[in-house]
């Protein structure tokens, strides 16, 4: 399987496009379930697709940590 994605697309862009299918329901859930306010925690983070969804659903008064204990995940391109 091939995808064509735009050059000008970096990093966690284009893994969010091309992968997007496989956390689309996780997504929606956490958009809907995460409040203003609320404090939120993304263990294993990895590219923080979870974490970016969880902070705009939270605002500005609501806190989210986000960490990735894999060495790997940090040496990837757009990091």
């Amino acid at each position: 399987m091939s995808i064509a994605i735009a050059p000008e697309w970096h990093g966690t862009s284009k893994i969010i496009f091309a992968f997007r299918k496989l956390y689309d329901r996780e997504l929606i859930w956490l958009s809907r379930n995460v409040e203003p306010g609320f404090v939120t925690v993304d263990i294993g983070a990895h590219f923080g697709i979870y974490t970016l969804v969880a902070a705009r659903a939270a605002e500005a008064t609501g806190e989210v940590y986000s960490f990735e204990p894999a060495a790997a995940a940090l040496s990837q391109p757009g990091y």
